[in-house]
C-alpha cells in the first residue's frame, strides 16, 4: 500500500508495513526500536533479519526527517531538526578550561 503520489510516479513506496514500535530522536538523526526481537528467524538467517530490520528503522526514520518543513537552497534542502531527546553518555569527562593566574599565564 503506497501513496498515490508513489504509485502515480512509478516510483516504490516508502511507506513501512508492520510498522515496529519505535522511539525516534530527530534531534540525534537516531532511532530506538522497542519491538522484542524474532529469535526463530534470528536463528533462520540473521543476516537477512537483521538487515530487514535495519532497512525498516531506517526508513522510518527518514520519512520523519523528509516530513519536516525545508528551506531551499542553491546547495539543497535545508531542514532545522528539532532539539534532541536523549542525553548521549559521554566515554570520558568534559574537558576542563586551564585556569589562568593574575598574570594571564595558563597553569595546568
Amino acid at each position: 500500500p503506497g501513496s498515490a503520489a508513489s504509485e502515480a510516479s512509478g516510483l516504490p513506496s516508502s511507506a513501512v508495513e508492520g510498522v515496529q514500535d519505535s522511539e525516534v530522536d530527530l534531534g540525534h538523526l537516531s532511532i530506538h526500536t522497542t519491538s522484542s526481537v524474532d529469535e526463530e528467524q534470528l536463528r533462520r538467517d540473521a543476516e537477512t533479519y537483521l538487515m530487514q530490520m535495519t532497512q525498516r528503522s531506517a526508513q522510518i526514520l527518514l520519512n520523519q526527517v523528509f516530513d519536516l518543513e525545508a528551506t531551499v537552497t542553491d546547495m539543497g534542502y535545508i531542514v532545522q531538526l528539532p532539539p534532541a531527546v536523549a542525553d548521549l553518555p559521554r566515554a570520558r569527562p568534559v574537558p576542563r578550561r586551564p585556569r589562568a593566574d593574575h598574570l594571564g599565564e595558563v597553569r595546568r
